[in-house]
């Protein structure tokens, strides 16, 4: 996933920069893995030779150098537990493995707050480690350690005991060699010499021992041996775990790439039924028009057709008069020429003047 070790280092650091920054108010110590190492992770009680960065952290990101050790001969050496660093340090440490390296961000409340104690640090300052384990003390178990410790005492005890036999065996020589005519004396050597064989026995017991010892050491090798393959085992569990984690970091950039588009998506449907809505509601409207219209245009057609009838009817009609017209002078001009002078029925003026006021008979 990363181009390189110091790429995937970087992306740790900001990355645990991050969590700290958004935190509220960080009331515990911020710490991200950078190299996992290899072995088995450190415990309280173990001595460790560490190089270590401290930096101020200043507005959210990492500031000033105020110490070092790294690319100088003398190491950092402490013993887990024993406060002679920070103690949220030492206890974020435990677990680390050997070669192993981690970043920490301490807030000044578990640091050096209220007061700065180390030269270069003001008060109320929030601290940001590097650290990598260089070496570490190889671990006993209680029970193998304690039976260690017998094995040593017994084997002293032993030796004083053959020092007090020779001393014995010398003693009796002498004895031997001035007393050889003193049978009292002589019985008490031989009591001596009883004595001399308890001792023997003693020395059969030392063998048992350091038969015990013998075969301690080879559990102790077979301890060794499985120790060893389960050092490969944790290096390759390691791996694994570290294959796990690059594979489930693409798994969660592939299932944001694909939320993205799944956002894209909804958005461009969301616009499509927004478009779609405004669309229908168009075409209702155009079609309510499109109704008036063909309703308003069979009504005109309806009434075309009907002032299409009356013109025609309009048009007949001034034929059909000047037909009837034509017809009713040609008849009174026939009746205007027959017909008779006109005979007036009597005459109010009693004279033979012919005026108009007489009254006429007309044919």
């Amino acid at each position: 996933m990363f181009e390189s070790e110091m790429v995937a280092v970087d992306f740790s650091k900001q990355l645990c920069i991050a969590k700290y920054n958004s935190s509220a108010s960080p009331d515990s110590v911020f710490y991200q893995d950078l190299v996992l190492g290899d072995g088995q992770g450190v415990a309280t009680g173990d001595v460790l030779e560490i190089t270590f960065t401290g930096w101020l952290f200043q507005n959210g990101s990492l500031g000033q150098v105020f110490d070092s050790n790294v690319n100088k001969e003398q190491l950092l050496r402490l013993k887990l537990g024993s406060g002679k660093v920070i103690k949220d340090w030492e206890d974020a440490m435990i677990g680390m493995k050997r070669g192993g390296r981690q970043f920490l961000l301490i807030p000044p409340a578990l640091a050096y707050w209220p007061l700065g104690e180390a030269e270069g640090i003001p008060p109320d300052s929030t601290l940001a480690f590097e650290v990598e384990v260089k070496w570490e003390k190889v671990r006993v178990s209680k029970e193998l350690a304690e039976t260690m410790v017998r094995i040593s005492q017994i084997q002293q005890r032993l030796i004083c005991l053959q020092k007090q036999g020779m001393d014995f065996h010398s003693q009796l020589n002498e004895a031997l060699t001035e007393l050889e005519g003193h049978s009292a004396l002589v019985n008490l050597l031989h009591a001596q010499l009883a004595e001399l064989e308890k001792l023997s026995d003693l020395k059969s017991r030392y063998q048992e021992v350091n038969l015990i010892g013998m075969q301690l050491e080879e559990k102790v090798a077979g301890l060794d041996v499985e120790l060893a393959y389960h050092h490969v085992q944790i290096e390759n569990l390691d791996k694994v775990r570290i294959k796990a984690k690059l594979q489930i970091t693409q798994l969660q950039l592939e299932q944001l790439r694909h939320q993205k588009q799944e956002m894209d998506l909804h958005s461009q449907v969301t616009q499509a039924l927004t478009e779609s809505e405004g669309h229908s509601a168009l075409v209702n409207r155009l079609h309510a028009q499109l109704v008036e219209l063909q309703k308003s245009s069979d009504d005109i057609k309806s009434r075309y057709q009907e002032e299409q009838l009356i013109g025609k009817q309009l048009d007949e009609k001034p034929s059909a008069l000047g037909t009837l017209l034509a017809e009713d002078e040609d008849e009174e001009e026939v009746s205007l020429k027959d017909r008779p002078p006109p005979t007036p029925l009597f005459d109010d003026d009693d004279d033979d003047n012919d005026d108009d006021d007489d009254l006429y008979l007309l044919g």
